[in-house]
Order: C-alpha cells, then sequence, then structure tokens
C-alpha cells in the first residue's frame, strides 16, 4: 500500500484508476485515427522573449559596433573629427604577422595554464585538509 504525504493511503488499484493504465495523471491518451495534435503552448516563449531581446540589444549592439570600429583606421583624430577610412582586415593582418604578438600569445597561455594547475592543486590539497 502506498503512502502519500498530504492524504490517506490508497491502494494500487485506487491509483490505476486515478493515474490510468499508463501510470501517469492528466489526460488519457487519445489513439487511433482520431488522436489531435497538441498545439505547442507558446507562453514560456513570449514570456522570455523580453528578456532575450533586451540580452541582444545590450550585448549585439555593441559587439557589431567593435566589429565595424575594428575594420577602420580609428585614432583620437578621428574620434573628434568623426571621420574614419576603411582600412579593412590590414588591421588584422599587420597584427598576426608582428612576432611579438605571438610571444605575448604564448605567454598568456602559459600564465593562464599555470594559474588553472595550481588553482586546482591548492583547492584540493586545502579540501583534503579539511576531511
Amino acid at each position: 500500500m502506498l503512502t502519500y504525504p498530504r492524504g490517506p493511503a490508497r491502494s494500487p488499484r485506487e491509483d490505476e484508476e486515478r493515474l490510468g493504465p499508463s501510470g501517469r495523471a492528466g489526460r488519457p491518451r487519445v489513439t487511433g485515427s482520431g488522436r489531435q495534435r497538441r498545439r505547442p503552448d507558446l507562453l514560456p516563449y513570449a514570456l522570455v522573449l523580453p528578456a532575450a531581446a533586451i540580452f541582444v540589444a545590450v550585448l549585439g549592439y555593441p559587439l557589431l559596433r567593435l566589429a565595424e570600429l575594428s575594420l577602420q583606421h580609428y585614432g583620437l583624430r578621428e574620434l573628434f573629427t568623426r571621420s574614419t577610412h576603411w582600412v579593412g582586415l590590414s588591421t588584422y593582418a599587420a597584427v598576426f604577422a608582428d612576432r611579438f604578438f605571438w610571444i605575448v600569445v604564448a605567454t598568456t597561455v602559459a600564465f593562464t595554464a599555470a594559474n588553472v594547475f595550481l588553482t586546482i592543486v591548492i583547492a584540493m590539497l586545502v579540501a583534503l585538509l579539511l576531511v
């Protein structure tokens, strides 16, 4: 016999009558050719839509503007005169061709790997000391 926190004990037969042969609560399944398609519930999407729109606007516009500015020559003079000229990917080509850039990338990767490794080791040692 099953017991429930908020109600009297029921027999398995009562459970089957209440839940149906599938063992699930809710509408009984409709089988055969008379089966109706269930319309998708759009309420959760409608509730999330305003937050998603604000998220895209707050993050999307600055990212698109940043991508546009990275393809232009934009210095202090251009900031005040509001006139820029298009340089395309030549800035990126110059950065990737620079040897110092790759030294900085290697240093950053090594620093990050060392920090992650040491953080995990120290955290595990502290956790073992607490046991």
